[in-house]
This record gives structure tokens, sequence and C-alpha cells, in this order.
């Protein structure tokens, strides 16, 4: 870490929170921590300071709220397919947790103050969760590799964890191809 939480950092993290994050089990909404007072967040600093320093996280941030949507093509469709409300195949699902907004605010925080460390160890490839930096831009590696890889009539390959992330961003016949090799 950086240094001590500080009431600052915490307010700085809460502020960037969206106002209409779904509440979690502990009832608390990112509006209602955006309008305490510095005294009543000194208080969370406070606890989630000894939480660093090897405390318990409070039974109220134990709980999490863990919903299965299902994946789609278009990320912005929420039809709910009556056929999801019996056993849907796990494989088509995409499972949503809903931490107490505490944490999250807690780890945004302590994710800023470790961005300059961080910089000094990720190499130039890393993508994810850095400035100015897109993770679709390793898609774009692969697919140029690809390409290239199949304009010379040369075998290629890449790899994702996440199957329907990487096809939904390749070309079609590129992926088509993958799968057929």
């Amino acid at each position: 870490m950086t240094g001590k939480l500080t009431v600052e950092n915490l307010r700085e993290a809460i502020k960037l929170m969206n106002d209409n994050r779904s509440v979690a089990s502990c009832g608390w909404r990112v509006a209602e921590m955006k309008a305490l007072p510095d005294a009543i967040l000194q208080k969370f600093v406070d606890l989630l300071q000894d939480i660093e320093e090897g405390g318990q996280w409070p039974e109220f941030a134990e709980n999490v709220f863990t919903t299965m949507i299902e994946k789609s093509d278009d990320p912005n469709a929420m039809d709910v397919d009556a056929k999801l409300m019996m056993a849907p195949e796990p494989m088509g699902m995409r499972p949503i947790n809903n931490f107490t907004p505490w944490y999250s605010a807690w780890s945004k925080a302590r994710f800023q103050d470790m961005e300059e460390w961080r910089e000094t160890w990720m190499p130039e490839g890393m993508h994810g969760s850095r400035k100015e930096h897109e993770a679709l831009e390793v898609v774009y590696e692969h697919a140029t590799h690809l390409e290239r890889q199949a304009a010379a009539n040369k075998p290629a390959a890449a790899v994702s964890l996440d199957w329907s992330k990487f096809c939904d961003s390749v070309r079609r016949s590129i992926g088509e191809q993958l799968v057929q090799e």
C-alpha cells in the first residue's frame, strides 16, 4: 500500500461510484454513502484500516448477493426468457456478485493508490486496468496476427479464457476458422 487510507481517498472512490448500483445485502446505497459527513466516513476509514492490518471484515460485509444472468450476443439485451426460470445451462450464464459498496469503495481507493507501483512492473503488452490502455487491444493484436498468418497460409493459434468475448471481437471468419481447425 502507499500509506494509510484517508477520508479523502475513500470519499474520492465513493464519488466515482454509480448511484444506481443495486443495493447489497448490507442495505447501504451509494447515494447515502456520498452524503455522509467526514466524521462518519472516518469511522469507516478506521474500520478498513483495521481490516488491512489483519482485522476481520464485519458480518454485514461478508454477505454477497450473486445473480446469474444469461450471456447474450447483445450486451444491451435484458429480456427474461421463461426458460431461465427453470434450470438454465450453466455455461450460458454469467454470475454477477454484489458486494457491500464499502468493499467496492475500499477496493477502488486502494487500486488507485497502487497505480504508480503497477506501472513499474507491468509489461507493455498487458492492457487491462491501465490508463490509456484497453483490454480489447489484445484482441486486435491477436486478430492481426491471425490475419497475417492466414494470408501467408501459415498456421496460427490464439487462446482466450472467455470464448464469447474473444469471438465477439474477432472477425467471424477468423473465429470460424479457429473452431474448424
